[in-house]
């Protein structure tokens, strides 16, 4: 049987490589169609899609991956990755319903 910890270590992957997924798919769209003439480009020239210069989805595409590689690093301690990404179950979850939003 799969104890809590191993349950919850691969619900996190799960969450982040939907996050992923979403940041990937913004930032294609972000870098190949941003010249485009639709109201998705419009939005990705808005200010609100950069924090300084730097794309909102190139941050959360680094954000991502850094969470993946926390789980895989740690997979034979599950309890230890559970505890050290508490913190950023509130970040991540933002994040990705700012994709879906």
């Amino acid at each position: 049987m799969m104890s809590n910890s191993l349950f919850y270590l691969i619900l996190y992957g799960f969450f982040c490589l939907f996050g992923l997924f979403g940041a990937l798919q913004l930032a294609h769209r972000h870098y190949f169609y941003r010249d485009s003439p639709s109201a998705c480009s419009r939005v990705l020239r808005s200010p609100y899609a950069f924090i300084g210069s730097i794309p909102v989805s190139y941050l959360a595409v680094l954000f991502y991956l850094w969470i993946l590689s926390q789980l895989a690093s740690s997979l034979e301690n599950a309890s230890l990755v559970i505890s050290t990404l508490s913190y950023a179950n509130g970040f991540m979850a933002g994040v990705t319903l700012i994709y879906a939003y």
